[in-house]
Protein backbone atom coordinates (compact mmCIF):
# COMPACT_ATOMS: atom_id res chain seq x y z
CA UNK A 1 0.00 0.00 0.00
CA UNK A 2 2.76 2.49 0.86
CA UNK A 3 4.61 1.76 -2.39
CA UNK A 4 1.58 2.64 -4.51
CA UNK A 5 1.06 5.78 -2.41
CA UNK A 6 4.68 6.86 -2.94
CA UNK A 7 4.40 6.23 -6.69
CA UNK A 8 1.18 8.23 -6.88
CA UNK A 9 2.71 11.20 -5.03
CA UNK A 10 5.76 11.12 -7.35
CA UNK A 11 3.50 11.04 -10.44
CA UNK A 12 1.73 14.18 -9.22
CA UNK A 13 4.78 16.30 -8.40
CA UNK A 14 5.08 19.66 -10.15
CA UNK A 15 8.04 18.35 -12.21
CA UNK A 16 7.95 14.99 -14.02
CA UNK A 17 10.17 12.33 -12.47
CA UNK A 18 11.18 8.84 -13.51
CA UNK A 19 10.56 6.37 -10.67
CA UNK A 20 13.10 3.72 -9.72
CA UNK A 21 12.36 1.25 -6.91
CA UNK A 22 15.53 -0.62 -5.93
CA UNK A 23 18.38 -0.95 -3.49
CA UNK A 24 21.40 1.27 -4.19
CA UNK A 25 23.26 -1.43 -6.11
CA UNK A 26 20.29 -2.14 -8.40
CA UNK A 27 19.49 1.55 -8.79
CA UNK A 28 23.04 2.24 -9.93
CA UNK A 29 22.66 -0.40 -12.65
CA UNK A 30 19.18 0.82 -13.62
CA UNK A 31 20.45 4.36 -14.18
CA UNK A 32 22.59 3.07 -17.06
CA UNK A 33 19.50 1.78 -18.88
CA UNK A 34 18.00 4.68 -20.90
CA UNK A 35 14.44 3.32 -20.71
CA UNK A 36 14.52 3.49 -16.89
CA UNK A 37 14.62 7.28 -16.90
CA UNK A 38 11.59 7.37 -19.21
CA UNK A 39 13.09 10.37 -21.02
CA UNK A 40 12.80 12.50 -17.88
CA UNK A 41 15.70 14.52 -16.55
CA UNK A 42 14.72 14.08 -12.87
CA UNK A 43 14.92 10.65 -11.26
CA UNK A 44 13.20 9.63 -8.01
CA UNK A 45 15.04 6.64 -6.50
CA UNK A 46 13.06 4.89 -3.74
CA UNK A 47 15.13 2.61 -1.50
CA UNK A 48 12.87 0.07 0.26
CA UNK A 49 13.40 -0.30 4.02
CA UNK A 50 14.93 -3.40 5.54
CA UNK A 51 12.73 -3.11 8.62
CA UNK A 52 9.95 -1.07 10.18
CA UNK A 53 8.66 -0.59 13.73
CA UNK A 54 5.19 -1.75 14.77
CA UNK A 55 3.21 -0.68 17.86
CA UNK A 56 -0.14 -1.82 19.19
CA UNK A 57 -2.27 -0.68 22.09
CA UNK A 58 -5.42 -2.24 23.47
CA UNK A 59 -6.97 -2.07 20.01
CA UNK A 60 -6.63 -4.51 17.13
CA UNK A 61 -4.82 -1.92 14.97
CA UNK A 62 -1.15 -1.96 14.06
CA UNK A 63 0.59 1.42 14.06
CA UNK A 64 3.77 1.29 11.96
CA UNK A 65 6.68 3.68 11.66
CA UNK A 66 7.92 3.24 8.11
CA UNK A 67 11.49 4.45 7.46
CA UNK A 68 11.49 6.21 4.10
CA UNK A 69 14.66 6.86 2.12
CA UNK A 70 14.70 8.36 -1.34
CA UNK A 71 16.82 10.40 -3.70
CA UNK A 72 15.81 13.10 -6.15
CA UNK A 73 18.50 13.42 -8.77
CA UNK A 74 18.90 15.47 -11.92
CA UNK A 75 21.25 14.62 -14.73
CA UNK A 76 23.63 17.33 -15.90
CA UNK A 77 24.92 16.77 -19.41
CA UNK A 78 28.31 18.37 -18.80
CA UNK A 79 28.90 18.06 -15.07
CA UNK A 80 31.18 20.54 -13.42
CA UNK A 81 34.37 19.39 -11.77
CA UNK A 82 33.94 22.11 -9.16
CA UNK A 83 30.98 21.22 -6.92
CA UNK A 84 30.65 24.85 -5.90
CA UNK A 85 30.01 25.71 -9.54
CA UNK A 86 27.17 28.09 -10.32
CA UNK A 87 25.49 25.34 -12.38
CA UNK A 88 25.37 22.80 -9.52
CA UNK A 89 23.85 24.84 -6.67
CA UNK A 90 20.60 25.64 -8.53
CA UNK A 91 20.12 21.92 -9.24
CA UNK A 92 20.62 21.03 -5.57
CA UNK A 93 18.17 23.78 -4.56
CA UNK A 94 15.60 22.63 -7.14
CA UNK A 95 15.79 19.02 -5.91
CA UNK A 96 15.54 20.17 -2.26
CA UNK A 97 12.36 22.11 -3.09
CA UNK A 98 10.93 19.09 -4.92
CA UNK A 99 11.76 16.85 -1.94
CA UNK A 100 9.84 19.20 0.36
CA UNK A 101 6.92 19.18 -2.07
CA UNK A 102 6.96 15.37 -1.98
CA UNK A 103 6.90 15.27 1.84
CA UNK A 104 4.06 17.78 2.06
CA UNK A 105 2.06 15.87 -0.58
CA UNK A 106 2.72 12.53 1.15
CA UNK A 107 1.36 13.98 4.39
CA UNK A 108 -1.95 14.65 2.60
CA UNK A 109 -2.41 10.95 1.82
CA UNK A 110 -4.91 8.90 3.88
CA UNK A 111 -2.38 6.14 4.62
CA UNK A 112 -0.26 8.56 6.68
CA UNK A 113 -1.34 8.58 10.31
CA UNK A 114 -2.19 12.04 11.65
CA UNK A 115 -3.54 13.24 14.98
CA UNK A 116 -3.25 9.86 16.71
CA UNK A 117 -1.66 9.10 20.07
CA UNK A 118 -0.03 5.68 20.29
CA UNK A 119 1.44 4.58 23.63
CA UNK A 120 1.74 8.20 24.71
CA UNK A 121 3.38 9.43 21.49
CA UNK A 122 1.50 11.75 19.14
CA UNK A 123 1.78 10.79 15.48
CA UNK A 124 1.08 13.67 13.16
CA UNK A 125 2.39 12.69 9.76
CA UNK A 126 5.96 13.27 8.66
CA UNK A 127 6.97 16.13 10.91
CA UNK A 128 10.74 16.07 10.42
CA UNK A 129 13.15 14.85 7.77
CA UNK A 130 16.81 15.03 6.85
CA UNK A 131 17.95 16.27 3.46
CA UNK A 132 21.55 15.79 2.30
CA UNK A 133 23.10 17.19 -0.86
CA UNK A 134 24.35 14.59 -3.33
CA UNK A 135 27.13 15.43 -5.77
CA UNK A 136 27.91 13.00 -8.60
CA UNK A 137 25.78 10.38 -6.86
CA UNK A 138 25.79 6.87 -8.39
CA UNK A 139 26.80 8.49 -11.66
CA UNK A 140 29.06 11.46 -12.19
CA UNK A 141 26.26 13.23 -14.06
CA UNK A 142 23.71 13.04 -11.21
CA UNK A 143 23.23 15.80 -8.65
CA UNK A 144 20.44 16.31 -6.14
CA UNK A 145 19.38 15.35 -2.65
CA UNK A 146 18.92 12.32 -0.44
CA UNK A 147 16.06 12.31 2.06
CA UNK A 148 15.37 10.18 5.12
CA UNK A 149 12.30 10.38 7.34
CA UNK A 150 9.88 8.25 9.33
CA UNK A 151 6.33 7.89 8.02
CA UNK A 152 3.70 6.87 10.57
CA UNK A 153 1.03 4.63 9.02
CA UNK A 154 -1.87 2.63 10.42
CA UNK A 155 -2.28 -0.85 9.05
CA UNK A 156 -5.10 -3.38 9.00
CA UNK A 157 -6.53 -5.08 12.04
CA UNK A 158 -4.37 -7.78 13.60
CA UNK A 159 -7.28 -10.04 14.36
CA UNK A 160 -6.21 -10.10 18.01
CA UNK A 161 -8.81 -9.46 20.67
Amino acid sequence: MILSTIQSVVENLSKPCAFIYANLFEANGDLDIPSQSEGKEIIFVYIPPLENTDDTEDTPLIHTVFPLQFFLLKKLQAPAVDYKSSEVDPVIDEMRDLAREFIHSLNEEDVVEKGTTVNGTVRDGVDKWKITSEYSFLDYHLFGVGVTCDVPIMENKTGCV
